[in-house]
C-alpha cells in the first residue's frame, strides 16, 4: 500500500458516511455505510436520472447524515459511459466530494467475494463503497463554463451517433427483407437520394407505380444533384417484379413471417 493510498484512507473518518452508487442510464442505485462498514440503508435506493432524482437522492442522504449523526459525506461512483455527468455536476453544485473508481476493480472484488462477476443493481454499491472506504479511488475532473459545455456537445453527438447508427442498422434489415435490389441503386444505404424515394414510396411495388419521371421530380424539388435519368430509370426497373425474388416472405426481427406487412 502506498503513501498515496494511505492519504485517500484518511479522507474516511468516523464521522464520514460513504455511498457507493451505481449508475445507470434512466436509473441510479445507492447504498450507504458508516466508516466500519455498516450499512445505513437498508437496501439498495433507486432514484431517476433526472434533476428530480438528483433531488431526491440529496434529501436522502442528508437525511441519513442527520439520523447517524455523521458529519460529511464521500461518495463513490463505477463511472459508466455519460451517463454520470449530469449527476456529477449537481453534485459539484451541491458540494458532495464524490470520486471514481475502476470498473476493474469492481469486476474483480465482486469475483472475490462471491466468485461471481455478475452485473447486478444490489451488490454494486457494497463493491464500491468498499474500494473507497479502502482508499482504491480516483479523483475526477468536473469541466466548467465553457468547457462544461463543450463536453455537454460533445455526450450530445454521442447520443445522436448511436441513434443514428441504431437507425441505419434497421433500415438495412428492412432492405434486406424486402428490396435487395436497392443496392444496385445506390452502395450506402443511407444515400440521400434514395432516402427521398423511399420516404414517398418505400416498397417496390410503389416505387415502380411512381415511375422514372415521378422519381427524378422528387429529387429536382430536393434540387439534389447527381440523381438523372439513368439513375431515375434504374430505380422502377430493380423494383419490377421480375428483378424481385417474388415469394420473398416478411420476417421480423424475432423470426416471426408474414406476407402482408410493410415497411
Amino acid at each position: 500500500m502506498n503513501s498515496t493510498q494511505n492519504k485517500k484512507i484518511e479522507q474516511v473518518k468516523e464521522t464520514t458516511m460513504i455511498v457507493g452508487i451505481d449508475v445507470g442510464c434512466e436509473k441510479h442505485y445507492f447504498r450507504a455505510f458508516n466508516w466500519r462498514g455498516i450499512e445505513l440503508t437498508r437496501k439498495p435506493v433507486a432514484f431517476s436520472n433526472s434533476m428530480e432524482g438528483f433531488n431526491s437522492f440529496y434529501n436522502t442522504i442528508v437525511e441519513l447524515m442527520q439520523k447517524s449523526g455523521l458529519e460529511e459525506v464521500l461518495v463513490g461512483i463505477e463511472p459508466t459511459g455519460h451517463y454520470w455527468f449530469d449527476l456529477g455536476q449537481f453534485m459539484g453544485e451541491k458540494n458532495i466530494k464524490f470520486v471514481m473508481v475502476n470498473p476493474h476493480h469492481v469486476h474483480k472484488t465482486k469475483e472475490l467475494d462471491d466468485n461471481s462477476p455478475s452485473k447486478n443493481d444490489r451488490k454494486d454499491p457494497r463493491v464500491i463503497a468498499g474500494l473507497v472506504r479502502d482508499g482504491r479511488y480516483f479523483y475526477s475532473y468536473m469541466p466548467t463554463g465553457v468547457y462544461a459545455e463543450l463536453r455537454n456537445a460533445s455526450n450530445r453527438r454521442f447520443v445522436l451517433v448511436e441513434e443514428q447508427t441504431r437507425a441505419k442498422n434497421r433500415l438495412q434489415k428492412w432492405i434486406a427483407v424486402y428490396f435487395q435490389e436497392y443496392k444496385g441503386v445506390y452502395t450506402h444505404i443511407d444515400a440521400k437520394g434514395g432516402l427521398l424515394v423511399l420516404k414517398e414510396a418505400p416498397t417496390p411495388e410503389e416505387i415502380v407505380k411512381l415511375g422514372e419521371k415521378d422519381i427524378i421530380k422528387i429529387w429536382k424539388d430536393a434540387k439534389l444533384r447527381g440523381n438523372g435519368h439513368k439513375k431515375g430509370n434504374e430505380y422502377p426497373e430493380y423494383g419490377n417484379e421480375k428483378h424481385r425474388i417474388k415469394s420473398r416472405p416478411y420476417r421480423s426481427m424475432d423470426g416471426d413471417t408474414g406476407s402482408d406487412r410493410g415497411l
